[in-house]
């Protein structure tokens, strides 16, 4: 896969800059990812979500990696347990100042136990 750029701000503007440097229509790529044009109008101007699936598609048509659609930037997937997934979704739910609490409490922790 190649390097992209981190410069284009939402996911509607990165599928837009990936087809448009392909030369692709968005009739093309409608028919290809099985959905109406309108609906890929909807998404490139960030008016309609890309689903996972959709995503997943643009991924392999391109050679890009999903998380750069996603966010814009690569991120480095790690292997993780069930139990540490299980941990980082509880986190995902909670409201910023109850991750910053948790964040605050592990690496009081750590530092202790290190110490």
């Amino acid at each position: 896969m190649k390097k992209m750029p981190e410069n284009i701000p939402t996911v509607g503007d990165r599928i837009r800059f990936l087809r448009k440097g392909k030369n692709i229509t968005q009739v093309e790529l409608a028919t290809e990812l099985g959905i109406a044009r309108p609906t890929l109008t909807r998404i490139e101007k960030n008016n309609d979500k890309a689903s996972d699936r959709i995503i997943e598609e643009i991924s392999s048509i391109f050679d890009v990696p999903k998380n750069w659609i996603r966010h814009g930037k690569e991120i480095i997937q790690m292997d993780v347990s069930l139990e540490e997934n299980e941990i980082l979704e509880i986190i995902r739910n909670l409201k910023e100042t109850e991750q910053q609490f948790i964040f605050d409490f592990i690496r009081n922790y750590v530092k202790t136990k290190c110490m």
